[in-house]
């Protein structure tokens, strides 16, 4: 398995956080809290998911509205907090985070967290290898999972943080799609007796957005064609959805990630009136005004700063090596 590692004691005290905060530059705003900085950090890569075993002391992370708007990273986070705790910014929502609890972070929305001295087990997983059986993770964006209903999902995070590093890649894949089948049982538990975040028909849901992903380039992608296309009722799909903010929100939020993740690729030679079209907005105004509603940057300030991010990320050997894995979740 591909590794990487991280040791603030290796740089002079003057550089150790100027080195950290350049390491995590491409995905989060790193701010020390104090002078008493000290980081350590093991990564393994899996396949579509990446585990950080981190100790960290006197930092705070934030990836504001515009950062999220720049990096086009769609992937989930987990953190589970073994030793000490965690302040976290979720939602407008401020929590602690204490030793034995997981925080479930999704990455297309602003964030915070505050660590003063803690061990921090961090997992980013695509958002396919969950969304394919649970589509309302984003509705889950600063859940705090206790350590009572979540030790499997835990022990097993532990489980890869230690052996991990000497698996083979069949065992890797199997061990990607643990993590998502352990997060779905965890979070059915938790929901079985909540209605503040609920689970949906998760199959039927899915083939509903194919059938939306592979038609967004008609304009005309309303609730009453998808309901036709996918055999049920208006009443059945605006009750299906309801859940992931309705029909129309979840078609406009698909047009948005499609053109926001056309942007990022650097060989696409199309305008951003062509992608736009593309996408199924019906003019490039109209997906400007859209795009910067939802990021908070124009389609064109989007993508001079993602290839600001790529270039700059390419002198840096470690912050490299973290770029191209965070690039295959994102």
């Amino acid at each position: 398995m591909e590794t990487l590692s991280f040791k603030s004691r290796d740089y002079a005290d003057s550089g150790a956080f100027d080195a950290y905060r350049d390491l995590y530059s491409g995905g989060s705003d790193v701010t020390a809290l104090g002078a008493n900085f000290a980081a350590t950090v093991r990564g393994i890569r899996f396949p579509q998911l990446l585990l950080f075993d981190r100790t960290l002391q006197g930092v705070s992370h934030e990836r504001t509205r515009r950062r999220v708007g720049a990096d086009a990273f769609e992937h989930l986070m987990l953190q589970l907090v073994v030793e000490g705790r965690m302040m976290v910014l979720a939602g407008n929502v401020v929590r602690v985070v204490e030793a034995g609890e997981l925080v479930l972070f999704d990455l297309t929305q602003p964030q915070r967290t505050w660590t003063a001295s803690a061990r921090i087990i961090t997992v980013a997983v695509a958002r396919a290898v969950v969304v394919g059986t649970l589509p309302v993770a984003t509705d889950l964006h600063g859940t705090v999972l206790p350590r009572i209903g979540s030790e499997l999902l835990q022990d097993f995070l532990l489980s890869l943080a230690r052996n991990g590093d000497r698996t083979h890649a069949q065992m890797a894949a199997a061990a990607t799609a643990t993590v998502g089948a352990l997060l779905l049982a965890t979070l059915g538990g938790r929901t079985a007796a909540s209605e503040d975040a609920p689970l949906v028909g998760a199959a039927r849901v899915n083939l509903i957005l194919e059938f939306i992903d592979a038609n967004l380039v008609r304009p005309d992608l309303t609730p009453e064609i998808i309901s036709t296309q996918s055999g049920i009722s208006r009443t059945a799909l605006y009750r299906l959805f309801e859940p992931l903010g309705g029909v129309a929100a979840q078609v406009q939020k698909r047009r948005l990630r499609a053109m926001r993740l056309a942007l990022t690729r650097q060989g696409d030679s199309r305008s951003i009136g062509e992608i736009a079209i593309a996408c199924g907005f019906v003019s490039a105004s109209h997906a400007s005004r859209s795009f910067r509603a939802g990021f908070g940057l124009t389609p064109r300030e989007f993508r001079e700063a993602s290839l600001k991010v790529a270039g700059a990320k390419a002198a840096m050997p470690i912050d490299a090596v973290l770029q191209r894995w965070f690039d295959e979740v994102r």
